[in-house]
């Protein structure tokens, strides 16, 4: 799924140089549950916008799906995101002036899906994350935990393979928290791969695997016991 190959990224500020990323070498596998933890500053951001096509490595190769993904062309990136990637973000990123049925229609929308089957699949998704009695709200009208909600209905409305998410549980109450986690549980045993930067112990602990990032490099590494089903 992703590979990257002694990727790195460096900033200039001013006269001095930061790095947020020291070269790195990692592979994610199709359908694992990756959460990566640090403190503020430790590379967690940087590493997921490189794997999401969003931010180019200074040195290095990002491979997603056998495609090295800074050699494509941004437009090339684009629709390959649009396909393929679901994000999720703690602020939420809702069009303030649609409703939650028109804001889960725009991936939809932008792929070229027909009007009627756009509704459809947003009012399908909107049901499954409890949020069908609010289609017609504006992000203004809705609390931070079901705007939460509707962006992961957004996430999910072009099936994507991927979720790469960036604190999705932030600021959110106990229960809206857990709902989210069981929710990308869930997408996970569906056989897709997620990908979560966390400050929350709790969150991290529902992945299969744990990267632990100081300093711009990834320090440890721990998977988590095989679950027995009963």
């Amino acid at each position: 799924m992703f590979r990257l190959e002694n990727a790195a990224k460096v900033y200039r500020q001013g006269d001095k140089t930061v790095t947020a990323l020291q070269p790195t070498a990692l592979n994610i596998e199709a359908g694992e549950f990756v959460s990566v933890v640090g403190a503020s500053g430790s590379g967690k951001s940087t590493l997921l916008t490189l794997l999401g096509g969003m931010l180019a490595p200074t040195q290095g190769k990002v491979w997603f799906d056998g495609q090295s993904l800074y050699d494509l062309s941004v437009t090339e990136r684009a629709k390959l995101r649009r396909l393929k990637m679901g994000f999720v973000f703690q602020t939420f990123n809702l069009v303030p002036y649609l409703s939650a049925q028109e804001n889960v229609e725009v991936p939809l929308l932008l792929r070229g899906t027909p009007q009627r089957a756009q509704r459809k699949r947003a009012g399908e998704l909107l049901e499954l994350v409890g949020m069908a009695d609010r289609a017609r709200h504006k992000p203004s009208e809705l609390s931070t935990g079901q705007q939460q909600r509707v962006a992961l209905a957004r996430t999910l409305a072009n099936d994507p393979q991927v979720i790469l998410a960036d604190e999705p549980t932030g600021n959110l109450d106990p229960q809206t928290r857990g709902q989210v986690l069981t929710f990308l549980e869930e997408f996970h045993r569906a056989g897709k791969t997620v990908v979560m930067v966390t400050h929350d112990p709790q969150a991290a602990e529902r992945a299969s695997r744990t990267l632990r990032m100081a300093a711009g490099s990834i320090v440890s590494e721990v998977r988590a016991p095989l679950r027995c089903s009963a």
